[in-house]
């Protein structure tokens, strides 16, 4: 029926299978596939500063946009510089919710080996070939015999070199025969039910606000989206492989300027965990922002840590 999507960054072009032999698990095509079937596919992109990032939000939304007319992309926002939508989300028929750290962009994709070099089969081709320069479409290469895991911008270093040139996918922009790939870990989670009905009505409050708050989007062009009911969560057509039956709760972090309502969720649930906690604490986190002397910092973090440490002695 529908797919949300939302990122802080989207490659249109990247391999959802690896090593990839044919492009039928190539994000666009997929999304493409779906939509020729009558799915609607949202999709709502972290519009970023130029200046700033390379991510190159505009090429995403409209070689997607481009695919078929069931597929809908808005970014969002248009002048804020301080904060950035981080989500990565991708939700299926409001059933299935896939929730993380890993944006469906170059660079991302991983397995247990990590490896530092992708130099393909030794005995083939030193790279399968790019589409003809000058080109419309970025196309795709002749994957049939390939046997590289990260293709064209997909093998990168961003301690070396940020990502260029994204409109033309399959070019290398690092030479990977003299330059090792960053590798990447992160972590992510799918749920069914509750939690995901709660994901879904996460995405379609933030695209029903973006939808009222940009005129560009006010088009019966760009549906407002409906949640379905919490009483039909728990009817599931289709579960994922391996998994486990569990109670959870999802928190969020959200402003006015972001889905038109304020709720702290998340900071309050850390101040929380760490008042009640009775043995350890285990913090794993990108960014680690809280108090300390001279700061504005106000989230309260730090404090409470401290008075649960003087708590316990």
């Amino acid at each position: 029926e529908e797919i949300f999507i939302t990122d802080w960054w989207l490659s249109p072009e990247i391999y959802l299978k690896r090593p990839a032999h044919s492009d039928d698990w190539r994000l666009d095509i997929m999304l493409k596939r779906k939509a020729e079937e009558g799915v609607r596919v949202s999709v709502l992109l972290f519009k970023e500063v130029e200046l700033a990032l390379g991510i190159n939000s505009g090429y995403s939304k409209r070689a997607l946009m481009l695919l078929h007319h069931n597929i809908k992309v808005m970014r969002h926002p248009d002048q804020v510089t301080l904060w950035a939508h981080h989500e990565k989300l991708l939700v299926v028929d409001q059933v299935v919710a896939f929730l993380g750290g890993l944006d469906l962009a170059y660079g991302r994709w991983d397995d247990l080996h990590y490896r530092l070099t992708d130099l393909g089969d030794p005995s083939g081709p030193a790279a399968p070939q790019p589409p003809p320069p000058g080109s419309d479409s970025p196309g795709s290469p002749d994957l049939s015999q390939n046997q590289f895991f990260w293709l064209g911008k997909d093998y990168s270093n961003l301690i070396t070199k940020d990502w260029v040139q994204l409109d033309r996918p399959f070019e290398d922009f690092i030479d990977r025969e003299t330059m090792p790939r960053m590798p990447w870990r992160d972590v992510g989670v799918a749920v069914h039910g509750l939690p995901a009905r709660d994901l879904a009505r996460h995405f379609i409050q933030r695209w029903n606000f973006t939808k009222m708050t940009k005129a560009k989007y006010k088009t019966p062009m760009y549906p407002y989206l409906l949640p379905k009911s919490t009483s039909t969560a728990d009817q599931l057509p289709f579960t994922l492989p391996g998994g486990q039956c569990t109670t959870v709760q999802v928190l969020r972090s959200v402003d006015r300027w972001s889905a038109g309502t304020l709720e702290n969720s998340i900071l309050n649930a850390y101040l929380h965990t760490i008042r009640e906690s009775q043995h350890f604490l285990y913090i794993e986190n990108q960014f680690f922002i809280s108090c300390s002397d001279g700061r504005t910092v106000l989230n309260k973090v730090g404090d409470e840590i401290v008075d649960r440490i003087l708590k316990a002695h």
